[in-house]
């Protein structure tokens, strides 16, 4: 029995996909890289090279903040339900009592073929508890939350485009994705 109560109280951590990161510092490489080799070249004989400098290691700290907000981000599974930590830091903790349903989509990326799962966790009245999108997170994540909650996922048989969700149920997307 004692073995139990210590599992019950284990927190597993899940975190975004680690190629979201290398994306990220490969596509600021590539995009500042020339564009500052320009800069100094075009200015230190003039002298305003340490005004390029200085804006070159701002936009590097905004980088480097940008990659701790999402190292720090996760979705922990604890022994009363679900709790996430957002990219901008804000902390949700979902108990297993406000979930009710769960809803496993294959949804077409905007003007593609692909598709990437999206799990939708919901409470008794609809309501969006949880969202877990396939462009941060593995289906094998979403599958471990869906186990952890011991709620049934629905998955339906087919994909179904952005317009086609907006359209049957435009209380799971956010705000921005319902126009």
């Amino acid at each position: 029995m004692k073995a139990a109560s210590i599992d019950e109280r284990r927190i597993v951590a899940l975190r975004p996909l680690s190629r979201i990161l290398i994306r990220g510092l490969v596509a600021f490489a590539v995009g500042t890289t020339p564009i500052f080799l320009t800069a100094y070249w075009l200015t230190i004989p003039t002298g305003l090279w340490p005004a390029v400098v200085a804006f070159h290691l701002g936009l590097v700290g905004t980088a480097l903040v940008a990659i701790v907000a999402l190292m720090q981000t996760k979705i922990q599974l604890t022994s009363d339900g679900v709790s996430e930590r957002g990219y901008l830091g804000r902390v949700t903790r979902i108990p297993r009592t406000r979930v009710s349903d769960a809803l496993l989509l294959q949804i077409f990326d905007s003007h593609s073929t692909e598709t990437r799962p999206h799990l939708f966790l919901t409470g008794d009245a609809g309501e969006l508890r949880l969202r877990m999108r396939g462009h941060f997170w593995s289906l094998e994540q979403m599958e471990e939350v869906v186990r952890h909650l011991g709620v049934q996922a629905a998955t339906p048989p087919k994909a179904i485009t952005l317009a086609e969700l907006r359209e049957s149920a435009p209380q799971l997307l956010y705000w921005f994705e319902r126009w």
